[in-house]
């Protein structure tokens, strides 16, 4: 999002305490340090030399003008606004409403309406410097204009706009001071314009993440005491971390997820779709699956469809692929095989062998099952490099087949016997690093193993059970199934296009001792 429309907000962000912020920032990237100090935590300081710390109106201006590299990611959380004589907050009545303009739309518009003051602004190279501070004599390696155009693509990809941090204006060997002061008040002037403007209020909770080098941020005054934190990330850190965790949406590219109705499956599909791609998601008996594709439609704005299959049968199985298959432009791309039931009859000595047959069933044949619909199709794809229906397949590297797995394949849990449901899983681990050697060319097969997960497939054991359990997982709790998504995202995605044959533990450090 912050990619394609320059800023997102992350909602329901704790405000006990700052560091609830700082961890969302670090899952995107770094936060980096400045002459300010790293991730700031402030209230307004009229003793303080630079603007953004007092409690005056600011007009609208990119931030951190005079480094060679301007941070790439801002944020800011109010974390409270507070009128000290009421002792209330009163964020909505005491001002401090926060500014937004697109710096890349408001150049567009100044290139149609002035394209001469476009060509001054993206031409003329200005010195910048850190302003206000005692002992600060930052300056950028040259000089830079206010619009940067990429040397290669010819578009905008940096605005450079803050008035307090511009130096004198050269004179160029192409236009003079005048004619540069002319472009900036034209350019001043869209910067004003309500339709260029986007005034709301920050809002206790919500995270405002903006691109830098393209959003331009200010506020109106305020009084009161107001508490904001966030922080600045660079722009290629926060580039290496959109690459690794966002492949190419294409319109085609689409995602199979096994029972998805609930649990992990459900936490992947809404991963998936969350990244722009189209999903499919399958159910056996739990119609809930219906709703939630629905869900997943409405608000993600992907298509999502839900398919009834028994995976224990590869006459239901390869059916509902090539029905897949054809909905969806005609291609596959990713199979993630999530199907399975746990063993709730303890030790095997006492358990029933139909049980049994039944876990080795859907945990094993099914996977298998999986694995060669899917893989037929992978294979032609690359073969003929068309999709069912004949047309040119565009942006195919390889198929990907994830499967899930467990940790228990690796362990023999305590205290519950469980050892038929251990094998099943070890069998899947070992199967996937096979189906890597046997599909090399076409596929990449790997395997995810989570720890213990809060899903409905542990509600049978009892909670002094489960007490054991969170003791011996060094992080000390299970994990919810949302913190799966990115080892999902990660094999799923071309960030992982050499990565096949692993089983990735995804377990709270559980067999790390």
């Amino acid at each position: 999002m912050i990619r394609r429309n320059g800023l997102a907000f992350v909602t329901s962000v704790p405000t006990e305490t700052a560091e609830h912020t700082e961890r969302v920032l670090e899952k995107i990237a770094f936060i980096r340090l400045t002459h300010y100090g790293g991730f700031y935590d402030f209230i307004p300081d009229l003793a303080m030399a630079d603007t953004a710390y007092t409690n005056i109106a600011l007009a609208a201006h990119t931030d951190t003008t005079y480094f060679s590299d301007p941070a790439g990611l801002q944020a800011f959380h109010l974390l409270s606004h507070v009128d000290p004589s009421a002792d209330k907050n009163g964020a909505q009545s005491l001002g401090g409403q926060s500014l937004l303009v697109d710096g890349f739309y408001a150049a567009s518009i100044l290139k149609a309406e002035h394209p001469k003051a476009f060509e001054v602004l993206r031409t003329v190279k200005l010195p910048w410097h850190a302003s206000g501070n005692e002992g600060i004599t930052i300056a950028p390696d040259k000089l830079y204009p206010v619009l940067e155009v990429d040397e290669n693509t010819g578009k905008l990809h940096r605005v450079r706009w803050n008035n307090d941090d511009r130096g004198v204006v050269p004179f160029d060997d192409k236009y003079s001071p005048e004619e540069w002061y002319d472009a900036a008040r034209k350019w001043n002037e869209i910067l004003r314009r309500k339709s260029v403007e986007y005034w709301f209020q920050l809002k206790p909770g919500n995270l405002l993440i903006f691109d830098n080098w393209r959003v331009l941020h200010g506020r109106s005054a305020f009084t009161g005491i107001r508490r904001i934190c966030g922080g600045y990330i660079n722009r290629d850190d926060y580039y290496s971390r959109w690459r690794n965790t966002n492949y190419p949406r294409h319109e085609i590219l689409k995602r199979i997820i096994g029972a998805a109705g609930a649990g992990i499956g459900l936490a992947i599909a809404h991963a998936f779709a969350e990244a722009g791609a189209n999903v499919a998601i399958w159910y056996n008996s739990n119609k809930k699956a219906l709703a939630e594709a629905a869900n997943i439609e409405k608000k993600f704005g992907v298509k999502c469809k839900a398919y009834q299959v028994n995976v224990a049968t590869y006459e239901s199985v390869q059916a509902a692929v090539d029905e897949i298959v054809k909905e969806f432009n005609g291609r596959l791309d990713i199979f993630v095989a999530n199907s399975g039931i746990a063993w709730e009859e303890g030790p095997f000595l006492d358990g029933s062998l139909t049980t049994m047959e039944k876990v080795m069933k859907v945990n094993i044949d099914g996977t298998f099952y999986c694995a060669k619909a899917a893989a037929l199709h992978w294979r032609r794809q690359k073969k003929e490099g068309t999709t069912v229906d004949g047309k040119k397949l565009e942006n195919y590297l390889s198929g990907s087949f994830i499967s899930t797995a467990s940790m228990s394949g690796h362990i023999c849990n305590i205290p519950q016997m469980q050892t038929v449901y251990n094998t099943s899983k070890a069998a899947i681990i070992h199967a996937c690093k096979c189906f890597a050697v046997e599909w090399v060319g076409f596929a990449r097969a790997n395997s995810i193993s989570p720890g213990y997960v809060k899903t409905e497939i542990t509600d049978f054991v009892p909670k002094e059970t489960q007490e054991i359990w969170k003791d011996r997982i060094p992080m000390g709790r299970p994990a919810e199934p949302e913190e799966l998504k990115g080892a999902y995202l990660y094999l799923a995605s071309d960030a992982a296009s050499y990565t096949t044959g692993i089983d990735l533990l995804v377990d709270g450090g559980y067999c790390a001792p």
